[in-house]
C-alpha cells in the first residue's frame, strides 16, 4: 500500500525525545518493514528532519514549537499558528497525496493531523491520544472539530481503554484500543552503572502538574526520612522545570534526587536497566507510553490510579498503584518497594515478562495496516459500483 502518515510528532532525530514522536517513528518503520511505501507529513519544527526511514515532508506555519499543545489558544499570535497549521497542512497533504499516489491515510492523532486527513477524499483512520479529548475544551470548537474528524474517519484507534470509550460517547462510534509503545534499544545499550548499595527510583516525563513530578518530590521527603538509603532520579523538562529544579536542590532531596534533561532513547533505556522502580504519578493519564518502556526493560512500577493505567498494572501485576494526588499513599508504596526481601526486579519479573507482550510496536501497526487496507477495497468496491 502507499500511505502517509500525519503527525505533528515526528521527531527531528533519531535521539530525540520530546512528545511522543519516537512511538510514531516506530510505527513508520514497522510499516515499512511489512513492505509499505509510507511518506509522512509534520509541521517544520525550526530544523530539519534527520535519520528518517521515509521520506518527511514539511509545511511552514508560522513557527518551530516541537510541542503544539504548549501552543496558548488564548494568545492571539498562538492562535493565528494553530489556524496556520490547521489550514497549511490540509493544503500541504493534498499536494503529498497527489504527489505520491497515496492510497490511506494514518492520522496521529486527531487533530490537527486527522483534520489534514478529512480534507483530502481519501480513506483515514485516526489514532487518538488523551489530549486529543481531555484537552478539546481549551479551543474555539474544539470538541466540534475533533467529533466531525471522527465521525468521518473511516476508522478509529485509541491509546487507552477509557480513552476509547470517551471517544464513542463524543462521536457516538466504537474506537478499538491500540497501545502507544516503542521500541528501545534493549539489547544494544548497557545499564547505567549505579551504587549498588542504593534502591533506585526513576521518573522520566514531562514536568507539568498532568504529570504529577511535584506529587513525587512530596512523596520522597517522607520515603527519605524512612528509608534513607532510596535515590530517585528525575528525567525531564517541561512547565514546572525551574520550581521542579528547585525543589529537589533543597533540604534532605539535596542527596536524594538527581536532577536530569530530558532522556533520549538510549539513556532512558540504560537507567530503566539498571534502576529498581520506575514512578508515574500523574493526576491524569491514559497508558504512556514509559510504562510499556519498562516493560520492555523488565522494571517494575509505581503508578497512580488515573486513566487505564491502575487497572492495567494490577491486571499484569507489574507493580504497585497508589491514590493519585495523594504524597503519603505515593511514599508508603515507595516504601514497600524499598523495604526488605526480593529486589523488585526480581519480585516482578515474571509479570514483566508476560505483559510487554502486549505492547510491541510490530503489533501496533500490523494491525493499522489490516484496517487502512480494509477501507483502501472499501473505497474501491463503492466507487466501481457507480
Amino acid at each position: 500500500m502507499r500511505l502517509i502518515v500525519t503527525t505533528s510528532s515526528y521527531p527531528t532525530r533519531v535521539d530525540e525525545a520530546i512528545n511522543a514522536g519516537g512511538f510514531v517513528r516506530d510505527i513508520v518503520v514497522q510499516l515499512v518493514q511489512l513492505g509499505h511505501s509510507v511518506n509522512v507529513l509534520t509541521p517544520d519544527k525550526g530544523e530539519p528532519i534527520t535519520g528518517s526511514p521515509v521520506p518527511v515532508h514539511t509545511f511552514r506555519w508560522g513557527g518551530v514549537e516541537r510541542v503544539l499543545t504548549r501552543l496558548n489558544p488564548r494568545h492571539p499570535a498562538d492562535s493565528l499558528r494553530m489556524a496556520c497549521i490547521m489550514l497549511g497542512g490540509c493544503c500541504a497533504l493534498k499536494r503529498v497525496c497527489a504527489q505520491v499516489q497515496a492510497e490511506a491515510i494514518l492520522a496521529m492523532w486527531a487533530v490537527p493531523s486527522g483534520y489534514w486527513a478529512s480534507s483530502t477524499g481519501l480513506p483515514y483512520a485516526v489514532w487518538t491520544l488523551g489530549s486529543d479529548i481531555w484537552g478539546i475544551g481549551r479551543y474555539l470548537w474544539g470538541k466540534a472539530i475533533v467529533r466531525r474528524v471522527l465521525r468521518r474517519a473511516g476508522y478509529v484507534f485509541s491509546d487507552g481503554l477509557h480513552l476509547a470509550d470517551e471517544v464513542s460517547r463524543l462521536t457516538g462510534r466504537r474506537s478499538e484500543f491500540l497501545a502507544s509503545c516503542r521500541t528501545l534499544p534493549v539489547e544494544s545499550t548497557p545499564a547505567a552503572q549505579l551504587p549498588e548499595n542504593r534502591l533506585h527510583l526513576l521518573f522520566i516525563g514531562r514536568w507539568d502538574r498532568a504529570k504529577g513530578v511535584d506529587i513525587l518530590l512530596e512523596a520522597m521527603e517522607i520515603v527519605l526520612q524512612r528509608v534513607p538509603h532510596v535515590q530517585l532520579h528525575l528525567f525531564g523538562g517541561g512547565s514546572l522545570e525551574k520550581p521542579i529544579r528547585w525543589r529537589a536542590s533543597q533540604g534532605r532531596l539535596r542527596d536524594g534526587v538527581t536532577v536530569y534533561g530530558f532522556a533520549d532513547p538510549a539513556t532512558a533505556t540504560a537507567y530503566l536497566k539498571a534502576c529498581d522502580v520506575l514512578v508515574i504519578p500523574s493526576r491524569l493519564e491514559s497508558i504512556p507510553v514509559i510504562y510499556s518502556d519498562a516493560l520492555q526493560c523488565g522494571c517494575p512500577v509505581v503508578a497512580t490510579d488515573v486513566g487505564d493505567l491502575g487497572q492495567i498494572v494490577r491486571q499484569h501485576g507489574t507493580g504497585l498503584v497508589c491514590p493519585p494526588e495523594d504524597s503519603d499513599a505515593l511514599a508508603e508504596s515507595l516504601c514497600v518497594m524499598a523495604s526488605g526481601g526480593p529486589r523488585p526486579r526480581a519480585q516482578y519479573a515474571e509479570a514483566l515478562s508476560h505483559a510487554v507482550r502486549l505492547f510491541q510496536p510490530s503489533r501496533s501497526a500490523a494491525r493499522c495496516a489490516e484496517v487502512l487496507a480494509q477501507l483502501i477495497v472499501m473505497r474501491n468496491k463503492s466507487n466501481s459500483s457507480i
